[in-house]
């Protein structure tokens, strides 16, 4: 100790005596001063580290003096020219405001930044601003580098406090929570790539990776991160931006949250596709960090009613999902393009809001290089000359009016753009009521309402007319229906549970009446939600199905004033298409898609309809048939115009084995025809040579549910409204996709049923067919489940519902 003492002790004087001598021959100078900007810069990162620590600490009495922070911090960086960072400091009051309840303020605040850094798309942006995004981004989108890093392949875990697993003292800005540690995450919108390595490289031999045993380079992790931001870094701050206000604003107005995630997700669609195409980088590890996202979103649709739209976005979901199970080569991501449906209101909405976002940017870019002017005049004492201060003063006027305006657009217009439809009245109809009683054959009428906090059902028989209801929320009993409809066509599960629940709260009211009156047949005139789920495969006891006591059928007003009885003779027109085909949706004239070919409905068509100009045919029902290259609109319009030598209608039975995209518009629905041409119910509706006056029946037996700009299921009444404004009695159609062979085997027993009985009506007819395939070849008629699974029978292979629920009749079941 005394030998270090000493050597200690000589090694001070030693310096001391040589610093002495030195200033003596070599005085030290006087260091030049900072300059102003030096302290402006220090003022401004001192703000924005104390915003972010309150920012961080989640405590809502701690966000406001977050606000004040960033706005300093913003002020001073403004003083500086730092744009970037004042997009920091704006996107950080806009998440303080979302947790302090404040939407409209925050919405504003996020498209200021958004402005800011639409300036640098593409371009370069400092360390420090990519750091401090990283982190935002991080906290606006509610996920942590600490929970992506548990799912790299790698396995990389992030070092504490500057020290790696051994002990080592590693470079403080690869610890967890700094800048850089942070920026390895922020490159894709919830989804990270590794950078690729060569064959023998061992990854953890990698200077980016902290712990590595030599200095890492301070700068590998901009240079990559910044390759990433020019490719889609400011489209990732539009995902975050989304989800952040999609969450803050379910609360207040669930359908500007469910506008905002809409643009988020499908931002993230396009930035997806993208990426998966590029062959730049090796996709090493590809994983969605969104499936609450989507699934929060989803229930934002479910709640509102929005059953189509929720699907698609869960459907792309599972798509995703498949796709990072089986790794899809570049070909298979190419068809992986789905988007969300946005209504034409909501895409003039969104116009709107981009463009006042992008007005903002411009006068507040004018604004900040006169204020920039003004500052530095300020420093000598100086003014700007009196008609840039004139303009200066007005910029700033413009500025609240901006924001007070943009507040007032996100908190009123769209509250009032999609605020509550006003509560239905419930008219009971006396002359159907008097058609019931003549009729005497076990018909009754049930018509629906649904409101707020209650549902409605009134019952209609021939002699008397009953009000039940069941106390719940509409929110909670879409929520029931989407999850009932979901079950119906997952056949792993077994839907008599929910449709018990369901049963329970639309028919247990008035479930004795029903008896008493002898009903056979429910004429269903249905609210809402209510119009998506086939009320056949409801559940009376948890074991059996509706349809195995009752007949039900889907009231139009057509049907309401005209119930005529039903032509016994009938004769077919078949009309198909087998082969996949290349089309063109109405609303998206300049995109491609696949219509998948239906390899049954040839020998559909082959068994239902005896065409008249083929020898030894065995249709059931003669007629004519036109398949594929056959099926066109020539040929439709001259079969309908085709009259017998009494003057009747030729066919009376018209059945389109092809895909139907039923939409929430006329023009967007379409038939498919062959040769990959199309005909829109508006084109079927305005045609004068397109007439189904007379014919009995029209079935299609592929129809798929599109997007609906209204979330009531009215869809589907409209596209009996457009077969029956042309003269159509009855329409037959299915409530989802169907399964081919089962949709085939059920026609083709629907048809023959009828051929042997003749006086029975379509509603009996199709009760048979569906109890059929339910029974099976079996004695047992119920279908057994295994926990939430149905045990495969053969002799019952379509027993769940899937199959056979989604026929529904709308009309005339006669």
């Amino acid at each position: 100790m005394k030998r270090i003492f000493s050597k200690s002790v000589f090694l001070f004087f030693a310096t001391f005596f040589s610093g002495v001598y030195s200033f003596a021959q070599n005085p030290i100078a006087t260091p030049r001063p900072l300059p102003p900007e030096f302290f402006i810069n220090q003022n401004a990162g001192n703000a924005y580290n104390s915003a972010m620590r309150y920012l961080r600490t989640r405590k809502t009495e701690f966000y406001s003096k977050a606000i004040e922070e960033f706005e300093k911090s913003a002020q001073f960086y403004e003083e500086l020219g730092d744009k970037s960072n004042v997009g920091c400091a704006l996107l950080g009051i806009g998440l303080a405001q979302s947790r302090l309840g404040k939407n409209a303020d925050s919405a504003f605040n996020y498209s200021q930044a958004l402005a800011i850094f639409r300036q640098f798309k593409g371009g370069k942006i400092s360390e420090k601003s990519l750091g401090r995004l990283a982190i935002l981004y991080d906290l606006l989108v509610g996920k942590k580098g600490a929970e992506l890093s548990a799912k790299d392949d790698l396995k990389i875990q992030p070092p504490k406090k500057g020290y790696d697993e051994e002990g080592n003292k590693v470079d403080y800005r690869f610890s967890q929570n700094s800048l850089i540690y942070h920026l390895q995450y922020f490159n894709q919108p919830f989804v990270f790539f590794v950078k690729a390595y060569e064959p023998g490289v061992d990854p953890f031999d990698d200077p980016r990776i902290a712990g590595y045993s030599e200095y890492p380079d301070p700068v590998s992790f901009y240079k990559d991160v910044l390759e990433i931001w020019q490719l889609n870094g400011f489209d990732s701050l539009e995902v975050a931006t989304g989800i952040n206000l999609m969450e803050t604003w379910a609360d207040e107005n669930r359908q500007a949250a469910i506008l905002f995630g809409k643009q988020a997700v499908n931002k993230y669609q396009e930035i997806r596709k993208i990426l998966k195409q590029r062959n730049e980088r090796d996709i090493r590890r590809y994983i969605n960090l969104l499936p609450d996202k989507f699934r929060f979103l989803a229930d934002l649709l479910i709640a509102n009613g929005q059953f189509a739209e929720a699907e698609e976005v869960l459907q792309m979901l599972k798509e995703e999902e498949f796709s990072d199970f089986i790794r899809r080569d570049p070909d298979e991501i190419k068809n992986l393009s789905q988007r969300v449906t946005l209504t034409e209101k909501e895409r003039e909405l969104i116009k709107r809001y981009s463009e006042f976002a992008d007005k903002v940017a411009e006068i507040g870019q004018e604004f900040l290089k006169l204020d920039d002017k003004k500052r530095l005049l300020a420093r000598s004492k100086e003014t700007l000359p009196p008609d840039e201060l004139k303009k200066y003063n007005q910029l700033s006027a413009q500025i609240k009016d901006a924001n007070d305006s943009f507040k007032l657009f996100v908190a009123k217009d769209l509250s009032t753009q999609f605020g509550a439809t006003a509560a239905k009245t419930i008219t009971l109809d006396g002359a159907l009521q008097e058609k019931l009683r003549r009729r005497g054959d076990g018909t009754v009428a049930l018509y629906t309402v649904i409101t707020k906090d209650r549902y409605r059902v009134v019952l209609t028989t021939p002699t008397v007319q009953i009000d039940g209801r069941t106390d719940i929320k509409a929110e909670e009993l879409n929520k029931k229906i989407f999850a009932f409809r979901d079950a119906l066509q997952d056949i792993k599960i077994d839907p008599r549970p929910l449709g018990k629940e369901l049963y329970d709260i639309l028919l247990k009211p008035i479930e004795k009446e029903l008896k008493a009156s002898n009903a056979k047949t429910l004429v269903w005139s249905l609210d809402g939600v209510l119009r998506y789920i086939p009320l056949a495969a409801l559940s009376p006891d948890g074991e059996n199905y509706l349809v195995e006591q009752y007949q039900n059928v889907l009231l139009t007003s057509k049907t309401r004033d005209d119930l005529p009885n039903s032509n016994l003779g009938w004769s077919a027109l078949g009309m198909g298409v087998s082969e996949s085909q290349i089309i063109s949706y109405p609303d998206l004239p300049n995109q491609k898609f696949l219509a998948g070919a239906i390899p049954w409905a040839k020998k559909e068509l082959l068994a239902i309809v005896s065409d008249e100009s083929v020898k030894n045919e065995t249709g059931i029902f003669k007629g004519r048939r036109f398949l594929d290259a056959d099926f066109t609109l020539k040929n439709l319009e001259t079969s309908l115009t085709q009259r017998t030598q009494n003057g009747k209608k030729k066919f009376n039975v018209v059945h389109f084995a092809s895909h139907f995209r039923l939409a929430g518009d006329w023009s967007e629905s379409f038939l498919l025809l062959g040769n990959s041409k199309i005909l829109t119910l508006e084109n079927l509706v305005n045609s004068p040579t397109i007439n189904f006056d007379e014919v009995e029946l029209v079935t299609l037996s592929a129809c798929k549910t599109a997007i609906n700009s209204e979330p009531n299921g009215k869809e589907f009444e409209s596209l009996a409204g457009a077969i029956q404004a042309k003269g159509g009695r009855t329409v037959l159609a299915t409530l989802w996709d169907v399964f081919d062979e089962s949709t085939s085997i059920l026609m083709i027993d629907f048809y023959r049923l009828k051929k042997e009985n003749p006086n029975l009506t379509k509603a009996e007819i199709l009760q048979m067919a569906q109890k059929k395939m339910i029974q099976g070849n079996s004695q047992d008629p119920k279908p057994k489940p295994n926990g939430d699974k149905f045990v495969f029978d053969a002799n019952r292979k379509f027993a769940h519902p899937y199959y056979w629920s989604t026929f529904v009749i709308f009309g005339n079941w006669r």
